[in-house]
């Protein structure tokens, strides 16, 4: 049997074409890439994730820390959402999901999606959901970690991707920095 890959992810990580797939979607990157390896792919993802959640995942998953005596390499694939324009503050975004009654959680949360484009454009992509400097902080942190419990473990990271998202009004001005 080939390698196994932990894969720590975003939405990016097992959103497809038509949607959201269960994490063994054999279409999804992580395990096209495992299969070519000839191994399979452990995907930890969550829609909006960033590197910090990466890191609270890595460090408060008790399935993660069982999955880490087994995997034969880790890849950090998060950073994507944490280049992305947030001008309402990111607990607002996580948070509108436990607003209830449900009629007013569904008026805010159509307030919140029709503001977003326009604040985005409005204030040139500023702030992001994470600074660059925070994101390489928690993925410095998460690497420090592993190191730390499986010095051997090979770690790969990727770099954002690229958006052009109408929920962000086409903005992408912070992925510049986070890339380098």
């Amino acid at each position: 049997m080939g390698p196994r890959l932990l894969v720590f992810g975003d939405s990016l990580s097992f959103h497809g074409p038509e949607g959201p797939c269960a994490a063994d979607e054999p279409r999804l990157w992580p395990n096209v890439a495992a299969a070519a390896l000839g191994g399979t792919a452990d995907l930890v993802a969550g829609i909006g994730w960033t590197a910090r959640d990466a890191w609270w995942s890595l460090t408060g998953d008790p399935r993660v820390w069982a999955d880490l005596h087994h995997v034969d390499a880790v890849v950090l694939a998060v950073g994507s959402m944490d280049t992305l324009p947030s001008p309402l503050p990111t607990y607002l975004r996580t948070g509108l999901k436990y607003l209830r009654p449900d009629p007013v959680r569904r008026v805010v949360r159509k307030a919140y999606l029709a503001a977003q484009p326009r604040l985005s454009v409005a204030f040139r992509g500023r702030p992001a959901v994470l600074p660059a400097k925070l994101t390489v902080q928690y993925l410095d942190t998460a690497v420090g970690a592993l190191r730390v419990l499986r010095p051997e473990l090979p770690i790969f990271g990727m770099l954002p991707s690229v958006h052009r998202a109408a929920a962000y009004g086409g903005v992408h001005t912070a992925r510049p920095a986070a890339a380098a």
